[in-house]
């Protein structure tokens, strides 16, 4: 069975962290993956090092990494990109995904993604997500008003391993070099597509 790795870079959220972790790990019935959860902590923040520290001791599959001494500049929030590519480094999964240390996903979404593409033989799939200001942060589910969007992030796809060694975060006029890596993939003619349903709320 190929193996997961999921890569979470991680700066001063210990409040969203442990539930991330959690929606990772969780895997809808007849739905399974083998699975290694890589947090590279970015903080240096006693409370956070505390919280990802403690979720490691509990759950062997859990690795985390502090890269005070292995990164040029301290990564904070979307400047995670450096974080992500130790964190790929770091890792064995044949497939990669970069959930954010902030957001709220439905359980199991990682999981849902790979059989996905196992499904339809794709190599990179992305997920349709709600983003609403309005959005009460609890309701997992498509609340008539809300919008949901379909691009792609960095915190919304899982790619293979070899794409990813490939194309990495290439250089691109867009603010998010998400897009870039979107737009080389589809160049070369790779095999992709959505996931179904809704996997990635945020406000």
């Amino acid at each position: 069975m190929e193996k997961l790795s999921v890569i979470i870079p991680c700066y001063n959220e210990e409040s969203f962290i442990s539930s991330v972790i959690e929606k990772v790990l969780k895997a809808p019935r007849g739905f399974t993956i083998e699975k290694e959860i890589i947090v590279i902590d970015n903080s240096n923040d006693p409370l956070m090092v505390s919280v990802i520290k403690e979720t490691e001791s509990i759950n062997s599959l859990i690795k985390v990494i502090n890269t005070k001494g292995l990164l040029e500049e301290p990564q904070r929030n979307s400047c995670y990109e450096p974080s992500m590519i130790l964190g790929f480094e770091q890792s064995v999964g044949e497939w990669l995904c970069f959930p954010n240390d902030d957001s709220y996903y439905v359980p199991g979404f990682a999981t849902v993604m790979v059989n996905t593409a196992e499904r339809f033989n794709w190599d990179f799939v992305y997920c349709n997500m709600v983003y609403d200001p309005r959005w009460d942060g609890k309701t997992y589910s498509v609340v008539p008003g809300y919008p949901i969007v379909r691009y792609i992030t960095k915190s919304s796809f899982i790619i293979r391993r070899h794409l990813f060694e490939k194309y990495r975060f290439p250089p691109h006029e867009y603010d998010y070099r998400d897009y870039a890596l979107a737009d080389a993939l589809v160049k070369d003619n790779v095999r992709m597509g959505c996931a179904p349903g809704v996997l990635h709320f945020t406000n």
